[in-house]
């Protein structure tokens, strides 16, 4: 396979049209090799201006979805947005990061090498203090069980868990991620916020070191961050969503350990469950309250593992062709 199809940038849109212009600038003149969606849910269809004959050296591909009129459909768009994506890789990138294609290709070569790690990020920056954001650490344990619980050991020692957003990922891994979060009808933000951080260690191994340049991000420029869109993880027990939102997250655990004895999934389960309370400091719920949260999970279980069980439609492995692409 060669590089440049083995990964596909997909960028969600939501207005910010000037971010839009300049991360497709700052594409077009690094020569960007690599398949783009822009996966659009404002209102208004913006196929007038982001198309390849605006940017005739991106192999770009503008995707509009209607209005994200909810957090489903936000949800929706993702699932869809995903369900397009041919590449065995794909990296989530706001429109107001910039990247470094070199970091990326380093990520493609690693994943290509290494089929039991399942995604690959390297060092995130201030874009204007240059500085490395996020405390990281790659988890390399062989059961999947063994990886969820160092993560949330790692997260417990450092006030929490970053966000795996921007990681490289396997893209079977978070298309089955968006499609339960979409066909539950859930309208929580942090629950695709929060379920990311831990996801792709249910698959596989996760790399994660701050060695070589990778991401530049935009501090105090979000999109949905301070919006009064979702809850913050430390308050998220008071949010009216918290409820179902970790009933999903319960019931998709049990799915992805389908093969481990009910003590280990369960244990998993209440170590996901009471994570926002120990770092909130709430007074953590009864095992009353906690199986009133399990017996509800109940009802997604037969969609979830309908879903985990379906055929993947991308390659989860790749052997790359001799070739070096690089933007130097």
């Amino acid at each position: 396979m060669k590089i440049e199809d083995t990964l596909t940038i997909l960028i969600p849109l939501w207005g910010r049209d000037n971010c839009t212009h300049g991360i497709l600038k700052f594409m077009s003149n690094e020569n960007v090799p690599f398949k783009i969606i822009m996966a659009d849910g404002d209102g208004e269809d913006k196929s007038n201006w982001i198309n390849t004959e605006v940017f005739p050296n991106l192999n770009l591909e503008y995707r509009h979805y209607g209005l994200d009129s909810d957090i489903n459909r936000f949800m929706r768009k993702m699932y869809l947005a995903f369900s397009s994506v041919t590449s065995p890789l794909t990296v989530m990138v706001d429109n107001d990061d910039f990247f470094d294609v070199n970091g990326l290709i380093a990520g493609i070569k690693f994943l290509a090498s290494n089929h039991d790690f399942t995604s690959f990020r390297e060092n995130i920056s201030e874009y204007y203090g240059n500085h490395s954001m996020y405390r990281t650490e790659s988890i390399t344990l062989d059961s999947p069980e063994d990886r969820v619980m160092k993560l949330f050991e790692l997260g417990r020692k450092k006030d929490g868990i970053n966000s795996a957003w921007h990681d490289i990922c396997r893209t079977d891994v978070y298309k089955k991620m968006f499609k339960i979060m979409f066909k539950s009808g859930n309208q929580d933000f942090q629950l695709s916020h929060s379920v990311n951080k831990y996801w792709s260690l249910f698959y596989g191994k996760s790399y994660k070191e701050n060695n070589i340049p990778y991401m530049y991000h935009v501090s105090g420029n979000s999109l949905v961050q301070g919006k009064g869109l979702y809850s913050k993880y430390k308050d998220w027990i008071n949010d009216p969503n918290f409820i179902d939102s970790m009933a999903v997250t319960l019931s998709s655990i049990k799915g992805l350990l389908k093969n481990a004895n009910e003590n280990i999934f369960r244990r998993i389960q209440e170590l996901i469950l009471l994570d926002p309370y120990h770092l909130g400091n709430h007074k953590l719920p009864n095992e009353d309250e906690i199986n009133d949260i399990l017996n509800l999970s109940l009802k997604y279980d037969t969609m979830i593992l309908d879903i985990l069980n379906e055929k993947s439609t991308t390659p989860t492995c790749f052997i790359l062709e001799q070739e070096n692409i690089s933007n130097e």
